[in-house]
């Protein structure tokens, strides 16, 4: 059940179209809570379906970053893709971290004790 909690007076002080741009946010913000639960969702119907999963180290994560820094590099040379990537960098910072998903242990996957970078491995380029 969703529910909206509100002031009568504040409510009745509102304009035609503000009270409509209120019921469109909490429409939206019902459609959101709905997807909220998604990915742990999708978890649970993959892990049942056999599916394993790893989590990525640190140390995966930053030799991932460094292997796509050429990447970056080349696509900040395009003033509308540069002005884009800092659009989403903003959009990132400003947005709150979820909660991670609970992977089961049944369904973790037997991760190797080093990073590619550390076993002498050139990551993904």
């Amino acid at each position: 059940m969703d529910v909206l909690l509100a002031n009568p007076a504040g409510l009745e002080a509102l304009t035609g179209e503000q009270r409509e741009w209120l019921e469109q946010a909490a429409q939206d913000a019902a459609r959101s809570a709905a997807l909220a639960d998604t990915d742990a969702r999708v978890v649970d119907q993959s892990c049942a379906s056999g599916e394993r999963f790893a989590e990525a180290s640190n140390a995966d994560l930053t030799a991932l970053e460094a292997a796509f820094a050429p990447v970056y590099a080349e696509l900040q040379r395009q003033p509308d893709t540069k002005a884009f990537l800092k659009r989403i960098q903003t959009l990132k910072r400003a947005t709150a971290l979820e909660a991670e998903v609970a992977i089961p242990p049944t369904a973790r996957a037997k991760l190797r004790s080093k990073p590619l970078a550390a076993r002498g491995r050139r990551p993904l380029t």
